[in-house]
């Protein structure tokens, strides 16, 4: 898969299996298409590994990490959590 933006293109060679969430809202639509997020970013109301009632039941078993943007996006968390592909 190809993604045209403003910087050029980015390609996805294989299907991305750790994926992290770097958005609000984003984790609801990846859970959505089967993609349980390694990490997840933290929005407001101390949800459960940052999901929402609606979309508990798609976590199954995982625990994502929970990811603050606070201070910025937190670079080294998100690394450490091996990502093939940020959203």
């Amino acid at each position: 898969m190809a993604v045209t933006h403003k910087y050029g293109e980015t390609t996805v060679d294989e299907e991305p299996v750790r994926v992290v969430s770097v958005g609000v809202t984003e984790q609801d639509i990846l859970m959505q298409l089967g993609v349980v997020p390694v990490g997840v970013t933290e929005w407001y109301g101390e949800q459960p590994f940052a999901t929402w009632p609606w979309a508990q039941e798609l976590l199954g078993d995982a625990e994502p990490e929970v990811l603050s943007t606070a201070d910025g996006f937190e670079m080294e968390r998100i690394a450490a959590l091996q990502p093939d592909l940020i959203v």
